[in-house]
């Protein structure tokens, strides 16, 4: 009972205040949010105030209608074809297949898997010793290490330079960690990947070369890590841009994840002009807001770290980047739904991975991920199971 209260008494401050503010009675609130809860978004109250459904400036019933709250592990599933798990999720697998067809990608430059697991020419450490040595010796700073399989940037590290007087091995923002302390706690914790529900054995640990921001970038980022989003759908017609969102570290963060928790920068892109049209601070590690209104953080107009404004921030080398994932795509027709995440350095777009669910971002203010065009798109179908989509975990 008592969680139960807990749960209801936001949503009952959250509409007082959306009367207070809007005019829009208890009654007309409800009934926008059971006809949300029917619909094919499946949005329910908490969404609906913290999308800002509520709106009728921002939101015609139609508009409200595109927002939905799927689980998308599920989404990913029904919208590519099984091969697709096996080309996407496994970081390396991507990395060749991409390399392969001649697209822009980071140089891997080493691979920890104590069972051998090799990627061409890379040198492959089965010993965190070795792996150590490496990092001592040989490393060509600065890198990015991640798990083979992850999820939302998990046991991501960021490796500037190695310090041979202290024998540690350098972070940005001037952090350092003892190199035997670093291989035993990062790439030996976390070599077995992301604990998916599909995942058959460890995959392995690998370190990239850490590409510079475009100096465009680098001037509003501060030099943080930040990457580009692109969603694209095969249609029947070809692959087009649906959503485009720039995402950028803050803080002391080495990932730029989008999602709360993180309390990065994420920005929504126009993929007519590659304009950023609007940008959220998403709530950081202290989690869901007990306020409904403000739980996906607050707008803003600006970065918090640098004060360089985004809203109205052409991406550079936007055409570039996406005549590289239309390219890619068609590439690729076994995944229908591609997420990819790219980088633009000073030489322009380089491809970071692909993904097969996720990544269609939605903000209070922006647009819902259920539109015209993805509607005609699951409709399409390709052979590929389809039907009522289930609702994300709360």
């Amino acid at each position: 009972m008592l969680t139960r209260i807990s749960r209801i008494r936001p949503l009952l401050e959250a509409a007082r205040e959306v009367r207070a503010s809007t005019g829009k009675s208890f009654g007309t609130q409800l009934g926008e949010i059971l006809a949300g809860r029917r619909g094919p978004g499946r949005v329910g109250a908490s969404q609906y105030y913290a999308f800002g459904l509520y709106d009728p400036a921002r939101y015609s019933a139609a508009e409200r209608a595109e927002f939905a709250f799927w689980d998308w592990d599920e989404i990913g599933g029904r919208l590519n074809l099984p091969s697709a798990a096996a080309l996407c999720d496994d970081k390396l697998v991507t990395d060749a297949v991409l390399r392969g067809l001649g697209l822009p990608v980071p140089e891997v430059v080493a691979l920890y898997h104590p069972a051998g697991r090799s990627h061409g020419s890379v040198p492959t450490f089965t010993r965190l010793d070795d792996l150590a040595d490496f990092l001592r010796r040989d490393a060509p700073y600065p890198l990015f290490g991640k798990p083979v399989r992850d999820r939302q940037g998990g046991g991501a590290s960021s490796l500037s330079g190695y310090d041979p007087d202290g024998d540690r091995v350098l972070h940005p923002h001037d952090g350092s960690t003892p190199v035997a302390t670093y291989v035993r706690e990062v790439p030996g914790r976390y070599f077995a990947g992301a604990k998916d529900r599909d995942e058959a054995a460890p995959a392995g640990y690998f370190f990239q070369r850490r590409i510079a921001p475009h100096p465009d970038l680098a001037a509003v980022t501060g030099g943080r890590g930040f990457c580009l989003r692109l969603v694209v759908l095969m249609l029947p017609t070809g692959p087009c841009v649906h959503r485009a969102t720039l995402k950028a570290a803050v803080g002391g963060n080495i990932v730029d994840h989008g999602t709360v928790g993180y309390g990065n920068l994420s920005s929504l892109v126009s993929p007519a002009d590659g304009r950023v049209f609007l940008s959220f601070r998403v709530r950081g590690p202290e989690g869901v807001s007990p306020r409904v209104l403000s739980r996906f953080g607050e707008r803003v107009e600006t970065h918090p770290d640098t004060g360089a404004r985004t809203i109205g921030l052409r991406v550079p080398c936007w055409d570039e980047a996406v005549a590289l994932v239309l390219r890619a795509a068609v590439m690729l027709p076994q995944v229908r739904y591609q997420s990819w995440d790219l980088l633009i350095g000073p030489g322009g777009p380089v491809l970071l991975e692909l993904n097969r669910r996720g990544g269609l971002q939605q903000l209070p203010g922006g647009p819902g991920i259920n539109d015209a065009v993805f509607r005609d798109f699951r409709a399409s179908g390709n052979g590929v199971p389809d039907g009522p989509p289930a609702r994300r975990p709360v």
